[in-house]
Order: structure tokens, then C-alpha cells, then sequence
């Protein structure tokens, strides 16, 4: 995933994120329950989490949603993230700043 901007603090940075669900089926419905959803640096090590919200899609219907990823989601309950991954964080994002 591209374009996510970290700043100065892991504890204030926010990522945002649009993902697209579909019901390509053409005669039945479907209907999301909310779900909790997990960022990761590196694959295994999460750094954020978010809530996204019951849906109901239609047939042949599709509704883009926004998730935020910051200090807020999740009932405040943000995964502990070790002092290597931050530090890894941050290399990346002075790489990304050099080029």
C-alpha cells in the first residue's frame, strides 16, 4: 500500500484508507457485519486498528468506504508496538523523504 505518511509520533499518526466492496451477484443481497481491521508493518507486527461499520449492499451494488487508522479507533485499545518497529518506520520514511 502506498501513500501513507507517518509523523513525528506513532501515537498521533493517521493513515487513510478507501477500500471498495462489491456484490457482483445479480439476485441476492449481502450484508457486512462492522468488523475490527489491523494495519501491520512488516506483516506480523500491528500498528493500528480500526472499526468499520455494518453495511448492506444490494444486488449489483458497490459502496466505497473510509477507514481511519489512528489513536482513536478501536475504543482506544491501540496494539503496544515495539521500540525496532517504529524505529524501522522511520528509516522508511526518511528513505521515502531522500528520493
Amino acid at each position: 500500500m502506498s501513500g501513507l505518511n507517518l509523523s513525528c509520533f506513532l501515537t498521533e499518526a493517521r493513515w487513510d484508507i478507501r477500500m471498495l466492496f462489491a456484490n457482483r451477484n445479480s439476485v441476492l443481497e449481502m450484508s457486512i457485519h462492522s468488523f475490527e481491521s489491523s494495519l501491520y508493518y512488516n506483516y506480523s507486527n500491528p500498528i493500528s486498528c480500526s472499526v468499520v461499520e455494518a453495511m448492506h449492499l444490494g444486488r449489483k451494488k458497490q459502496r466505497l468506504v473510509e477507514i481511519q487508522f489512528y489513536r482513536y479507533q478501536c475504543r482506544e485499545e491501540q496494539p503496544y508496538v515495539d521500540g525496532w518497529v517504529l524505529e524501522g518506520i522511520r528509516n522508511i520514511n526518511r528513505i521515502k523523504n531522500y528520493y
